[in-house]
């Protein structure tokens, strides 16, 4: 029996924060996770994702020590059981995504095999990927981004924008041949998207993401849905598995992203795939880091029927992932099955 012997946090604040969880079997064997990356904060650059580490290293991590780092889900659900007075969402739930995933990338090296195959193989041969742009607001470097996604070989690209003329201009700078996707990130009131909707018709926007605020307001969403043409995409921010029965039971939802690192990692992104396959629902991962996160996803959906998109962070040249990951190959603009053991996931170089 292998058993947890050790486990490390790793926090990367050279750029666009991540917090990576290593954790090392008493055979020498080590799994790479990742929690959230906490919110960004200008007063104190670099410590967003502070309360998720401590969560980590006080709460999570004496629950875990000395146990058969085979038991993932037990773990998982002991752990949960534990730590339900600090509540099934937030911080608690971040902190235990890093772990999860650190032991489903350990079970899988330990195996020698991808962690799709411990799930039962994957039921696609590719998925389509798009290109997230993060919020970039500047016309000419919107447009630059969206033809080098264009050169780079995307079948999507997903702006985080929420102006009339900069969604215009990323079709006419994508071309005809590639999906638009536009995340607002709650900026409007209910009565504010029908106007916004008009524009991202006229473009051709496959979905709008998150269009109001709050943007866990089931009910608002709901209402909205039925008023636009666009469809509609959300999740990222839901956390149990009530929250997102809750969700998809609105019907509000034709793309369901649920966001690993929030939920608590692979062991419940398993079930919440259930529910959308019970309600007939796309499921498309929310991921805005490159890194176990990202690898995470793609093997949890690789292992879904209902998955549909992949979303791969694309920011500019000068922006900097400090966890070292290249972005995944694309064939036709789609991601293919991964191979390597584990997730496939490593810690930088300088160990940063």
């Amino acid at each position: 029996m292998a058993t947890i012997e050790h486990v490390r946090i790793h926090p990367l604040n050279h750029g666009l924060t991540q917090l990576l969880v290593e954790i090392i079997d008493s055979d020498g064997v080590s799994g790479i996770g990742e929690c959230w990356w906490g919110i960004p904060n200008a007063e104190v650059p670099g410590r967003g994702a502070n309360p998720i580490a401590a969560t980590v290293e006080s709460v999570i991590t004496p629950r875990i020590q000395g146990h058969d780092a085979h038991d993932v889900q037990r773990l998982w659900y002991e752990v949960m059981d534990f730590g339900q007075r600090y509540g099934d969402q937030g911080i608690f739930t971040m902190a235990l995504a890093g772990v999860d995933l650190a032991l489903w990338d350990l079970l899988g090296k330990r195996h020698d095999c991808p962690v799709v195959s411990l799930l039962g193989g994957a039921v696609h041969q590719r998925v389509p990927a798009y290109a997230s742009l993060p919020p970039l607001r500047d016309p000419d470097v919107l447009a630059a981004e969206c033809r080098r996604a264009v050169r780079e070989g995307f079948a999507g690209i997903k702006l985080h924008e929420h102006e009339e003329d900069l969604v215009h201009l990323s079709r006419e700078a994508a071309g005809p041949d590639v999906e638009i996707m536009v995340d607002v990130n709650g900026w409007f009131r209910p009565e504010q998207t029908r106007a916004f909707d008009d524009a991202l018709v006229a473009a051709r926007v496959l979905w709008f993401e998150e269009p109001i605020s709050p943007m866990r307001d089931i009910d608002a969403i709901a209402a909205v849905s039925q008023t636009l043409e666009t469809p509609l995409a959300g999740g990222e921010n839901e956390y149990s598995l009530r929250d997102f029965e809750r969700l998809l039971s609105a019907r509000a939802l034709t793309w369901v992203q649920p966001e690993i690192t929030k939920i608590g990692g692979l062991t419940p992104a398993l079930r919440i795939s259930a529910l959308t396959e019970l309600y007939n629902t796309a499921l498309a991962p929310h991921n805005f880091r490159l890194g176990p996160s990202l690898l995470a996803s793609i093997h949890w959906g690789f292992a879904s029927p209902q998955t549909t998109w992949f979303e791969v962070p694309f920011v500019p040249e000068t922006m900097h992932v400090p966890s070292g990951l290249q972005r995944p190959t694309l064939i036709d603009g789609c991601i293919t099955v991964p191979e390597e053991p584990g997730f496939g996931a490593f810690l930088p170089p300088s160990g940063d």
